[in-house]
């Protein structure tokens, strides 16, 4: 009887210790496959907000300039002015007179502006200054032609058709990645629901494991930091690495794996 109590006691602390081998191992594949996705998120995310920046500021820099034909009377511009705004597709508006024109020369090239004094004459003629929506750049050459060119001849449309096509670019790419985060969340939750509806492993003691979760992400926001920290300092407010928002969203990600993972019978 004492030997088979000893044998008992023997095999008991060797469960024991096979027990905690095991979640230790668990731990760390916890760790470094949080760790992973953590690094993937916060990789996805610095390339997400510079290309929403880069788009955001192509679409508000493409403007079209509309040069008013000499001898049109104010009212003619007004009218002009009335059918713009009415258009769904024109954001923003703004009419530049001749001498706030020649103002907004001297401002920017002193110089130039003295050559054109000294000539005798000042260089800038009336015009609009026209902001399209997102949705219409994609095709701006055509509602150019179809809303201003047929409809209005008493402007002269200038702008750059690279630039809009650009703005349109940056604006798709900036959708596609929202499609991508938007099945990565479905991709992620299917599998906290199979896992806690599904996995056969009897949980233990979940808690460390969200922990460790948010143990990882901590680590690859300080990765992040540290590497992109001087293009910040040197770009300045151009350079845009994250928003609070999106750090709680990966940070809720990691800590929800931890907890998910835990019970996953292959860990």
């Amino acid at each position: 009887m004492e030997k088979s109590a000893r044998v008992r006691d023997l095999e008991a602390s060797l469960n024991a210790c096979q027990m905690t081998q095991t979640a230790s191992k668990g731990y760390k594949r916890v760790f470094f496959l949080t760790l992973f996705v953590a690094l993937l998120l916060q990789a996805f995310c610095f390339f997400y907000m510079q290309v929403r920046t880069v788009s955001e500021t192509l679409i508000a820099d493409f403007k079209i300039i509309l040069t008013v034909s000499h001898g049109v009377t104010p009212a003619r511009i007004n009218e002009i002015g009335d059918a713009l705004s009415a258009n769904v597709d024109v954001v923003s508006l703004k009419f530049i007179s001749a001498d706030d024109g020649f103002q907004i020369i001297k401002e920017q090239n002193p110089k130039l502006a003295e050559n054109f004094v000294f000539l005798g004459r000042k260089p800038m003629a009336e015009y609009f200054e026209l902001t399209l929506s997102e949705n219409a750049l994609p095709e701006a050459s055509a509602w150019i032609t179809e809303n201003i060119v047929k409809q209005i001849p008493d402007v002269t449309p200038h702008y750059k058709e690279e630039q809009a096509l650009a703005a349109a670019y940056a604006s798709n790419i900036v959708r596609a990645l929202n499609l991508i985060a938007a099945l990565t969340l479905v991709v992620l939750f299917s599998f906290v629901f199979f896992v806690e509806g599904y996995s056969i492993k009897t949980p233990g003691v979940r808690w460390p494991s969200v922990f460790i979760g948010i143990l990882s992400f901590g680590i690859s926001l300080g990765v992040f930091y540290g590497l992109l920290q001087p293009l910040k300092t040197i770009a300045g407010d151009f350079f845009v690495f994250t928003i609070l928002e999106v750090q709680c969203i990966i940070l809720f990600i990691t800590a929800l794996l931890g907890w998910v993972l835990s019970k996953w019978k292959r860990f």
